[in-house]
């Protein structure tokens, strides 16, 4: 594990939100944040075409939203994709905030840093973010 794999590994829920808060304002004025967040989205890995499926699907969005979560061991892994470049620049943010936590801290983090940062850059995401989180707080329920 490198140092910078060690640290993040370290790092809260709430942490990371900030830290990522931080970098976004630091990108510049609303323009160069919805530029950076399209970069994330077009470097954002998906999910294999076989894992976005009826079952997998967040309705209610706004565009075409999926989610997978599992426990693997003591943690939850999650996998997202969307049909929008600029819902994948989201889930860049949201997905690995979350992928890799033990479910209790999953469940103990209900807002914060991250959700205004989203509400910031694409306020007209609000219910897919509800709705995104739901499911990632339901698959941590389930894993308890």
């Amino acid at each position: 594990m490198s140092t910078a794999d060690a640290s993040a590994a370290c790092e809260t829920i709430d942490d990371a939100a900030r830290r990522l808060s931080r970098e976004f304002a630091a990108t510049g004025d609303m323009t160069a944040q919805i530029a950076r967040l399209i970069e994330m989205g077009r470097g954002f890995p998906g999910l294999p075409e076989i894992d976005r499926n009826e079952t997998t699907r967040i309705h209610g969005c706004q565009s075409q939203l999926w989610l997978t979560g599992e426990r693997q061991g003591d943690v939850m892994t999650f996998g997202a994709d969307s049909d929008s470049l600029v819902m994948r620049g989201l889930l860049a943010i949201i997905v690995p905030l979350y992928d890799r936590r033990r479910p209790a801290d999953i469940l103990s983090y209900l807002s914060g840093d991250a959700d205004d940062l989203i509400l910031t850059l694409a306020p007209s995401r609000a219910s897919g973010l509800r709705l995104l989180k739901r499911r990632i707080s339901e698959a941590a329920e389930r894993a308890l």
